[in-house]
């Protein structure tokens, strides 16, 4: 994960951004997890993957 932060309201928050390919489901949900990530957004042009559980219609 690479954090990147910025200042928003006078409070410093990190943004974080994250690869997905090469990650089982369980992986990517343990990383988010230990960095305590609360809320994800998927900014992807094209939100369709091989691995099902990273594909739009799931």
């Amino acid at each position: 994960m690479v954090s990147k932060w910025f200042n928003y309201l006078g409070k410093t928050k990190p943004i974080y951004t994250i690869g997905h390919s090469n990650r089982s489901f369980n992986d990517f949900m343990n990383l988010l997890m230990r960095n305590n990530v609360n809320v994800l957004v998927d900014i992807r042009r094209y939100p369709h993957s091989k691995l099902a559980w990273f594909s739009r219609d799931n």
